[in-house]
């Protein structure tokens, strides 16, 4: 297979290096999976994906769709009243390779209402806590740079370029690894961002204006790289994880949690670890931080047996369990607005369903009932007032065809 203008397709030569001829015309990516002995015939896959968001209320498990169209929607965040989503949309998406590749689309939340496009390259879109600004990201060649726009449609500015971290997430389904990768500061007048410059991953706030761009963290460590930094309410303190980017001679690598205070430029380890962890939020107080934990396993696997969740105390360091979750997808959990329950997608029946889970008593409650085993749900997002979340549901087909005497260049018989 060889890259023809928006998909790979299907192309033959001969032994004296001719002139490649495509010979598959798939709208979609065509990969050889057979050829037969005399040449012949050609067996070839197809790829085909699709994803559309939708809307479940907490309450009566209800579900709607929100956003279907020929492109694909994906991470959807809800706006302060509720009232609208912004979401990427990627056309032709497959196999992840353009999936940072989209447009950023807004949408009311009432019925049958039209999206607005408010930047036709980005993703990862992300509200101001007043509503009025959408922060995203845009990847220009190599390079992450760090946008913003007004809810509007207009006011389309670049904030960062330097050095902006690029995004971690998953294939199947399409996961953002980390709860936050770009942090609006809760009076919205602040970004917080991690990028690495001259060769250091740091944590960065920068206004919203795109002035006074400024280092948070202290890392001097070029084996540190930082990420997902959470306000808390008061809007000046900052929590963020970071990560070691070689293993130690135990073949381990180490976890950390700090927490940086903006009025006394304080920076604080909070906790460190051999085990994988996952920072989801602040508890009700706000002296302690919730995480989920991932052991560090050599077999690598999307949604563990078990993902314990647990508060470490920012005084002490001393943490107590909140709960253990079940063949959850590790990157697929999040908090609740109030703090007190976690929603998560589990596979323990063998399809993806959406649960919710409190922190404290009670039992974890299943929202779906899916039964196609293909469909997966993307990462979900919590309206502020708790009462719904969206999400994506994730397709892939295959399709196999077979091409029937190739040597006819250019002509497609399946």
């Amino acid at each position: 297979s060889q890259k023809a203008e928006e998909f790979y397709q299907i192309f033959t030569t001969d032994l004296t290096g001719s002139e490649p001829v495509q010979v598959s015309f798939a709208d979609g990516d065509s990969f050889i999976q057979d050829i037969s002995s005399d040449g012949e015939r050609i067996l070839f896959s197809t790829v085909t994906e699709n994803a559309d968001l939708w809307r479940i209320d907490i309450d009566d498990a209800k579900e709607s769709l929100v956003a279907s169209q020929i492109d694909a929607e994906l991470w959807a965040d809800v706006s302060p009243d509720n009232n609208s989503i912004v979401y990427q949309s990627i056309r032709n998406l497959r196999q992840g390779n353009n999936l940072l590749n989209g447009s950023i689309i807004m949408q009311s939340t009432s019925k049958d209402a039209r999206p607005l496009q408010l930047a036709e390259n980005g993703f990862l879109p992300q509200w101001s806590a007043d509503g009025k600004t959408v922060a995203f990201l845009r990847l220009d060649g190599q390079n992450f740079e760090l946008w913003s726009v007004a809810s509007t449609g207009d006011q389309l500015k670049l904030l960062s370029a330097d050095g902006v971290a690029g995004l971690e997430y998953s294939i199947s389904p399409y996961l953002r690894t980390q709860v936050k990768h770009i942090s609006w500061s809760p009076k919205s007048s602040i970004l917080a961002f991690p990028a690495t410059r001259e060769g250091i991953s740091n944590m960065w706030l920068i206004s919203a204006d795109g002035s006074d761009e400024r280092k948070l963290s202290d890392n001097q460590d070029n084996n540190q790289y930082l990420y997902c930094p959470i306000w808390a309410s008061d809007g000046n303190r900052i929590a963020f994880s970071s990560q070691t980017k070689k293993v130690n001679s135990d073949g381990k690598r180490a976890y950390l949690i700090w927490l940086y205070d903006t009025e006394t430029n304080q920076q604080q380890k909070v906790l460190e670890t051999e085990d994988n962890i996952k920072l989801l939020g602040w508890t009700e107080t706000e002296d302690e931080l919730i995480f989920a934990v991932k052991k560090d396993t050599k077999e690598f696997t999307l949604t563990p047996p078990e993902v314990p969740v647990r508060a470490v105390s920012l005084k002490t360091g001393e943490q107590r369990n909140l709960t253990v979750l079940k063949d959850t997808y590790f990157y697929n959990l999040h908090l609740s607005p109030d703090r007190r329950s976690i929603a998560f997608t589990s596979r323990s029946s063998g399809n993806d369903d959406i649960w919710i889970s409190p922190l404290k008593d009670g039992e974890p409650r299943k929202l779906t009932g899916n039964n196609d085993p293909r469909l997966y749900y993307s990462n979900l997002a919590w309206t502020p007032d708790g009462k719904s979340i969206f999400f994506g549901k994730q397709t892939r087909f295959t399709l196999l065809s077979m091409l029937i005497n190739p040597k006819q260049y250019g002509e497609k018989n399946e």
